[in-house]
């Protein structure tokens, strides 16, 4: 296929970053990239599924909007959970018939983060950041995620990496097309030893 169209969900340095580089490792330099700015449905999410679903409207909104082959949409947001709260984020490529998901790494950041966003005190992460860290727009480049990995990892690196996963979605659809009964028996065979 040539010069494969990508609508990016985003007009963030570092998202749009994120799928070029993802997209050159899997199609090569024969990509163009096309950032689209996307109306918030959510300030910040809370969840993984408002995360998941801010993804994919993200990437529904790009493909449509982009006219593009594939559109990604990424979402990063909070969870917390019995052991703390967590920074993360979620992917999601479309082709307009079927949706490869993937999360980022997740990074433990202090309780009190969810307590001042949950609050209302701020309306995204990255308010807490800038001032916890003095680095002005630290979504655009590092992110909470690169500043907790004292900068030997980024915000790009973990949608890029997971752009990567959600990609197989659609590089491995032989697994998917698999029926429940064409499975059961694969997994009924015995293997032949040699």
């Amino acid at each position: 296929m040539d010069n494969i169209r990508i609508g990016v969900g985003s007009k963030n340095p570092s998202k749009i970053r994120a799928a070029r580089e993802a997209f050159i490792l899997i199609y090569g330099g024969d990509i163009e990239i096309i950032p689209i700015d996307v109306p918030n449905t959510i300030r910040q999410p809370l969840s993984d599924n408002q995360m998941i679903q801010g993804a994919i409207y993200r990437a529904n909104y790009a493909l449509k909007n982009a006219k593009a082959n594939l559109g990604v949409g990424m979402e990063g947001g909070l969870v917390r959970n019995d052991y703390g709260v967590f920074v993360k984020g979620w992917v999601a490529i479309t082709d307009g018939s079927k949706i490869g998901l993937a999360s980022t790494v997740s990074v433990q950041l202090p309780d009190y983060i969810w307590d001042i966003v949950v609050g209302g005190i701020v309306e995204e992460l990255e308010d807490i950041m800038v001032k916890l860290t003095k680095i002005e727009n630290i979504g655009d480049n590092i992110g909470a995620i690169g500043y907790m990995a004292q900068n030997k990892y980024s915000r790009t690196l973990a949608f890029r990496d997971a752009i990567l996963c959600a990609y197989g979605r659609f590089s491995r659809e032989e697994l998917f097309s698999i029926g429940t009964e064409e499975i059961m028996k694969i997994m009924s065979k015995k293997e032949t030893q040699s």
